[in-house]
Protein backbone atom coordinates (compact mmCIF):
# COMPACT_ATOMS: atom_id res chain seq x y z
CA UNK A 1 0.00 0.00 0.00
CA UNK A 2 1.51 3.30 -1.09
CA UNK A 3 -0.95 5.98 1.12
CA UNK A 4 1.00 8.59 2.16
CA UNK A 5 0.97 9.40 6.15
CA UNK A 6 1.38 12.53 7.49
CA UNK A 7 1.83 12.31 11.07
CA UNK A 8 0.00 15.46 13.57
CA UNK A 9 2.97 17.00 14.96
CA UNK A 10 1.13 19.71 16.79
CA UNK A 11 0.18 16.52 18.82
CA UNK A 12 3.58 15.86 20.23
CA UNK A 13 3.71 19.27 22.15
CA UNK A 14 0.20 19.27 23.27
CA UNK A 15 0.36 15.40 24.85
CA UNK A 16 3.47 14.35 25.98
CA UNK A 17 1.76 11.02 27.44
CA UNK A 18 0.21 9.89 23.82
CA UNK A 19 2.02 9.39 20.58
CA UNK A 20 1.05 11.61 18.02
CA UNK A 21 -1.72 10.58 15.32
CA UNK A 22 -1.82 10.71 11.89
CA UNK A 23 -3.81 11.09 8.80
CA UNK A 24 -4.16 8.83 5.98
CA UNK A 25 -6.72 8.92 3.35
CA UNK A 26 -9.81 6.96 3.81
CA UNK A 27 -9.24 6.61 7.81
CA UNK A 28 -11.03 8.61 10.57
CA UNK A 29 -8.08 8.16 13.23
CA UNK A 30 -4.74 6.78 12.51
CA UNK A 31 -3.01 5.84 15.86
CA UNK A 32 -0.31 3.73 18.09
CA UNK A 33 -2.55 0.96 19.37
CA UNK A 34 -1.62 -0.16 23.08
CA UNK A 35 -0.42 3.48 24.38
CA UNK A 36 -3.34 5.17 23.16
CA UNK A 37 -6.22 2.63 24.20
CA UNK A 38 -4.85 2.31 27.88
CA UNK A 39 -4.68 6.23 27.94
CA UNK A 40 -8.38 6.33 26.55
CA UNK A 41 -9.63 3.07 28.86
CA UNK A 42 -8.72 5.05 31.64
CA UNK A 43 -10.21 8.72 30.40
CA UNK A 44 -13.65 6.30 29.55
CA UNK A 45 -13.73 4.85 33.50
CA UNK A 46 -12.88 8.22 34.86
CA UNK A 47 -15.45 9.63 32.73
CA UNK A 48 -13.54 12.01 31.49
CA UNK A 49 -15.43 14.86 29.14
CA UNK A 50 -14.09 15.40 25.55
CA UNK A 51 -14.54 18.57 25.55
CA UNK A 52 -11.86 19.38 28.22
CA UNK A 53 -8.99 17.01 26.97
CA UNK A 54 -6.03 17.71 25.25
CA UNK A 55 -6.55 17.86 20.91
CA UNK A 56 -4.61 14.04 20.55
CA UNK A 57 -5.36 10.63 19.45
CA UNK A 58 -7.14 9.86 23.05
CA UNK A 59 -9.74 12.70 22.53
CA UNK A 60 -10.51 11.89 18.91
CA UNK A 61 -11.09 8.28 20.16
CA UNK A 62 -13.61 9.11 22.46
CA UNK A 63 -15.15 11.33 20.37
CA UNK A 64 -15.41 8.99 18.04
CA UNK A 65 -16.95 6.29 20.39
CA UNK A 66 -19.64 7.87 22.03
CA UNK A 67 -21.16 9.08 18.90
CA UNK A 68 -20.99 5.34 18.17
CA UNK A 69 -24.03 3.10 18.91
CA UNK A 70 -22.11 -0.26 17.83
CA UNK A 71 -18.52 -0.49 17.73
CA UNK A 72 -16.37 -3.62 16.53
CA UNK A 73 -12.95 -4.01 17.47
CA UNK A 74 -10.83 -6.29 15.18
CA UNK A 75 -7.52 -7.22 17.13
CA UNK A 76 -4.52 -8.33 15.69
CA UNK A 77 -2.67 -10.96 17.78
CA UNK A 78 0.65 -11.31 16.65
CA UNK A 79 3.13 -10.38 19.04
CA UNK A 80 5.38 -7.30 18.53
CA UNK A 81 8.75 -8.46 19.04
CA UNK A 82 10.02 -5.22 20.49
CA UNK A 83 7.35 -5.52 23.70
CA UNK A 84 8.82 -8.80 24.67
CA UNK A 85 11.24 -6.58 26.80
CA UNK A 86 10.63 -7.48 30.23
CA UNK A 87 11.75 -3.74 31.02
CA UNK A 88 8.74 -2.49 28.94
CA UNK A 89 5.42 -1.13 30.94
CA UNK A 90 2.87 -4.66 31.26
CA UNK A 91 0.16 -3.14 29.74
CA UNK A 92 2.08 -3.64 26.30
CA UNK A 93 1.91 -7.09 26.55
CA UNK A 94 -2.05 -7.56 27.41
CA UNK A 95 -3.54 -6.64 23.96
CA UNK A 96 -6.27 -9.00 24.67
CA UNK A 97 -7.26 -7.80 28.16
CA UNK A 98 -7.04 -4.40 27.68
CA UNK A 99 -9.49 -4.65 24.66
CA UNK A 100 -11.81 -6.86 26.58
CA UNK A 101 -11.94 -3.90 29.58
CA UNK A 102 -12.11 -1.64 26.77
CA UNK A 103 -15.50 -2.70 25.79
CA UNK A 104 -16.48 -3.71 28.81
CA UNK A 105 -16.30 -0.31 29.70
CA UNK A 106 -18.31 0.89 26.81
CA UNK A 107 -20.85 -1.66 27.68
CA UNK A 108 -21.54 -1.17 31.04
CA UNK A 109 -20.77 2.59 31.75
CA UNK A 110 -22.05 4.53 28.23
CA UNK A 111 -24.52 1.77 26.72
CA UNK A 112 -22.71 0.87 23.91
CA UNK A 113 -22.81 -2.59 21.99
CA UNK A 114 -19.88 -3.37 21.32
CA UNK A 115 -17.86 -6.99 19.67
CA UNK A 116 -14.42 -8.00 19.37
CA UNK A 117 -12.86 -9.98 16.90
CA UNK A 118 -9.31 -11.76 17.53
CA UNK A 119 -7.46 -12.43 14.01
Amino acid sequence: MKTPIKVNLKEIKSSSEVPPSAEMKGFDLVCEGTITLSRCLRALQEGQVPDKMPEDAVKRLITILLESDIIECVVGTKINDAHQDPALPKDLEIRRNLMKQFCKVLEKKYLKSTRIVFI
